[in-house]
């Protein structure tokens, strides 16, 4: 083997080493902060007209309190730290994280808190929520707001006895969508790219629009006062006791349809590939 071969084999180990040196101290420094969070409260009232989020990573919880203003119980650490501003009746709530490689640890969540941030509702609240959560698991329930509006890059959302006197939207790229009790007084919009939805005992006063990419669709108790429309690339579609006050249309380019105890002004059901059962 030549000189120059044997050098460049091993700069090439060389390199390889040092990355691993440095991975494992980047994941023992992360692990170390996981475990010492520090945690936070603030209170605000209930005149707020909008509660935002933009979280680049975290578990966020919404819940109805008998308290008569909106509190917020937030887990800071080194690697991970919140921001809580009110204007204009306006609250933001941010939270902004290290880079990854400075917090390997944390994707674990070793010895951190169930949430990490909780805000409670009350149940006079007004206001719209309009919430963003790039990474991580976002729930809420039994809550009342005027609108809804959830964005996730990466996480499961779960909504369970929420009423949205206006629109109700979920915009989700990765992520398991499950919605239980719910009602909206306007229309519903849900868009999945990846994950399963599932959806039980749900009023809608407007339209009920579900598009996903891969994931099944599992559909129950649904009632809307207009038209209802599924449509998904792959994975299959069931639906059950569902009634719309207009057209049904389920659209699917592969996987089954099956579809039971449905009223609709139309029922119409498309599969390019896979069994269709009504």
């Amino acid at each position: 083997m030549k000189r120059s071969i044997k050098i460049t084999i091993l700069s090439a180990v060389a390199l390889v080493v040092i990355g691993l040196v440095l991975a494992a101290a980047a994941f023992a420094a992360g692990f170390t902060g996981s475990e010492q969070y520090e945690a936070f409260s603030e209170s605000f009232p209930d005149n707020i007209k909008e509660i935002r989020t933009d979280i680049t990573a975290g578990r966020v919880h919404f819940y109805r309190t008998d308290e008569d203003q909106i509190t917020i119980l937030y887990y800071d650490n080194e690697n991970h730290y919140f921001n809580i501003e009110e204007q204009d009746q306006r609250l933001t709530i941010s939270r902004r994280s290290l880079p990854w490689y400075q917090d390997a640890g944390n994707w674990f969540h070793f010895g951190g808190p169930e949430y990490d941030v909780e805000v409670g509702i009350p149940s006079g609240f007004q206001g719209s929520l309009i919430l963003e959560n790039h990474s991580g698991s976002t729930r809420i329930q039994d809550i009342q707001c005027l609108e809804l509006k959830i964005k996730s890059s990466s996480g499961s959302i779960h909504l369970d006895n929420v009423e949205s006197k206006r629109n109700l939207e979920i915009e989700a790229s990765s992520g398991r969508i499950e919605l239980t009790d719910i009602r909206s007084q306007n229309s519903i919009d849900i868009s999945n790219t990846s994950g399963g939805l599932e959806m039980d005992n749900v009023d809608c006063g407007g339209d009920l629009s579900i598009s996903g990419r891969s994931g099944s669709q599992k559909l129950s108790q649904i009632h809307a006062q207009g038209g209802i429309v599924v449509t998904a690339s792959s994975g299959g579609i069931n639906g059950d006791n569902i009634v719309s006050q207009n057209d049904f249309s389920v659209s699917l380019a592969s996987g089954g349809i099956h579809l039971s105890n449905i009223k609709a002004d139309s029922i119409q059901a498309n599969s390019s590939s896979g069994s269709i059962r009504i």
